[in-house]
């Protein structure tokens, strides 16, 4: 036998394994691996422009929002503060916020010490000077004195005279008293003014015959 045998399974020294490792991989399997690979990428590229998108919507909510707490934050500042006006409070927030818009965002004041860091600026101090008007205790006008005996004799007189003009007219008059009328009290009065005073007094004897007549008449109690 001029040639051994051969394992099967073995050609001219290769094994099996070795000539099926090299046989190259179908093309449909290459086109698959290759449009999965696509599809993953292009789905990679459409979620991350929606997260960037919810990131810049998240983004402005959380402005707005804080935007709105401190806008409440100064408005409830500035009524604690006595300006009750919106108009005035609208105005100072509008210049807080231009004032430090200037400035480094790390070092703006807050609201509460600026507006209390310009109160003497000529174009804030009218408001706070009208604030310190405002809240200035109001002078209570002098009460008049209450009326005399005779201011009220004279009070009630006027009422007799104007308001019931008839009272006493059904009653007998006393002839042996004098009548008191309206002139004959102002003569008494201007005849027994001291000195000085702009009001005369009546003597005490006409005084009572003068409350005695009334009373007679119905005109006084």
């Amino acid at each position: 036998m001029s040639e051994e045998a051969k394992p099967e399974g073995q050609s001219n020294g290769v094994t099996q394994q070795t000539i099926l490792a090299e046989q190259p991989v179908p093309h449909f399997r290459l086109t698959e691996e290759r449009n999965k690979r696509e599809r993953l990428t292009q789905q990679n590229g459409e979620l991350a422009q929606q997260f960037e998108k919810l990131k810049s919507q998240y983004d402005a909510q959380q402005k707005e929002l804080n935007g709105m707490r401190s806008q409440h934050q100064q408005e409830m500042y500035l009524v604690e503060q006595g300006f009750k006006a919106p108009s005035v409070r609208r105005f100072f927030r509008r210049e807080y916020a231009d004032s430090v818009s200037e400035l480094p965002a790390d070092n703006r004041p807050t609201f509460e010490a600026w507006l209390s860091a310009n109160q003497d600026d000529p174009l804030y101090s009218v408001h706070f000077n009208r604030l310190t008007q405002s809240t200035e205790p109001v002078m209570e006008e002098p009460q008049e004195a209450a009326p005399t005996g005779n201011e009220q004799l004279i009070d009630a007189l006027r009422a007799a005279l104007v308001g019931n003009p008839d009272a006493g007219a059904s009653q007998p008059r006393d002839h042996k008293n004098k009548e008191w009328t309206a002139d004959e009290i102002r003569k008494l009065r201007a005849k027994n003014k001291p000195q000085g005073s702009s009001r005369g007094k009546l003597p005490n004897g006409e005084l009572e015959q003068i409350l005695s007549d009334w009373r007679s008449k119905g005109i006084i109690k």
